[in-house]
């Protein structure tokens, strides 16, 4: 694709190759596409998101699709590997960032498809979403490890979001991405096995966690 170099467009190509697969196996009667934009987002946050709708600057595509900003993607990848904090099963809630173990590439770019592919079946199934109560709710210590996961996501997520639907969407994703990374740490591959982790109302979450080690 003209504009970008070769970096970035091995990266665009790695992310959208993953996230069209996983995204095919979680809606398989409705999967959609990746769109790459050859240039920088005005937002890093942005740089790479689920959209419902196309946004109306792109001017040849209509419907749902995820958006690519691939300009500097590469580098943006390596920033990201120094700023993602590992949750081991047996590592403290929080560490200074220096101690904290880190994010591999590959988790990066998982970490992205997971939580996007989130916000698609949110979009869809609204009622499946996450909230902070839902580990207050859980008292059985066979999942104090997860329970550990909803209090730091909360913790990032109040820090970063102001509006309480946007904290909502994040939070929901974010338990997703953090959970489905430390498995894909461990040695998780089956697509099938983390689309029904992606797909999870809270009630199944807890019984998933357990099953898929």
């Amino acid at each position: 694709m003209k504009g970008l170099k070769k970096d970035d467009l091995r990266m665009c190509e790695k992310l959208s190759e993953g996230i069209e697969r996983l995204d095919r196996i979680v809606f398989p009667k409705n999967p959609i596409e990746v769109y790459v934009l050859p240039y920088s987002p005005s937002d890093e946050a942005e740089r790479f998101r689920y959209c419902s709708q196309a946004p109306s600057f792109i001017t040849d595509y209509e419907g749902e699709l995820y958006l690519i900003f691939g300009v500097g993607l590469y580098e943006w990848s390596e920033r990201q590997k120094q700023k993602s904090i590992m949750l081991f099963r047996d590592s403290e809630l929080l560490k200074t960032t220096n101690q904290s173990p880190r994010f591999s590439l590959e988790e990066v770019l998982a970490a992205l498809r997971f939580h996007e592919i989130r916000h698609r079946v949110y979009h869809y199934f609204p009622e499946r979403i996450f909230s902070p109560r839902e580990w207050q709710n859980t008292n059985n210590n066979e999942y104090e490890h997860l329970k550990r996961v909803f209090r730091y996501v909360e913790l990032l997520c109040r820090e970063i979001y102001n509006s309480s639907e946007e904290f909502k969407k994040e939070f929901d994703a974010a338990v997703i991405e953090y959970i489905l990374v430390e498995k894909l740490h461990y040695g998780m591959r089956n697509l099938f096995e983390i689309g029904r982790i992606i797909k999870s109302k809270p009630s199944e979450l807890l019984e998933l966690f357990n099953k898929f080690r």
